[in-house]
């Protein structure tokens, strides 16, 4: 989906680019978009001669034969999500923001790869932002079970130590594995003392 601005509200993009997007938030919403990601963009090709937009993929364009377009500014943002998007002519009479909804797409990860192609960067702001259903706050993520090293004759769990007796380690060069060395001049690292270390 693609959300156009209107010329009155082009200066917010460098007077208040966060109120920009969130009013683009809200429009989406209102035409029906549960959650998406956002990619802004600044500018649109097109073709000087005749002024063309290009078709994507096409490297000349189909009205003139021009191999070359040019970039110029027409602040919009690309939105990749999911809704059912209806009522975009009632929000351009309303808001004046155009409201394209350019259908399905084969490949999520290669529509979002192509948009930040070319996308606006912002030192300030990040290129990509989640809103609705799929915003930051709406996402849970089960902490994952991690299975302990334990020891393979009594099964307690182990804990990372150092070396830290005199003369050089007795492990140095070793690879990872069991050993049975004496425990003088091993101590346990400072994450895990209190769990049986010094």
């Amino acid at each position: 989906m693609v959300v156009s601005l209107p010329q009155a509200d082009f200066g917010l993009v460098l007077t208040d680019y966060p109120g920009l997007r969130r009013k683009v938030y809200k429009i989406a919403k209102r035409v029906g978009v549960r959650g998406a990601l956002a990619v802004f963009h600044p500018a649109r090709r097109r073709c000087p001669n005749c002024g063309t937009v290009p078709e994507m993929g096409h490297k000349t364009c189909l009205f003139c034969g021009n191999y070359w377009f040019e970039w110029y500014f027409s602040p919009h943002f690309h939105l990749v999500g999911f809704g059912w998007i209806k009522g975009t002519g009632e929000e351009f009479l309303r808001s004046g923001y155009v409201v394209r909804n350019v259908g399905r797409r084969r490949s999520v990860g290669g529509t979002v790869l192509y948009q930040l192609s070319h996308a606006g960067v912002h030192l300030n702001y990040h290129v990509v932002t989640w809103f609705g259903a799929l915003s930051y706050n709406k996402l849970r993520v089960e902490p994952e079970e991690r299975e302990l090293p334990t020891c393979p004759t009594c099964g307690a769990r182990l804990i990372p130590c150092r070396w830290f007796g005199e003369g050089e380690d007795p492990l140095e060069g070793e690879g990872e594995g069991s050993y049975w060395v004496d425990p003088e001049g091993w101590r346990y690292t400072a994450r895990y003392r209190g769990l049986g270390g010094f």
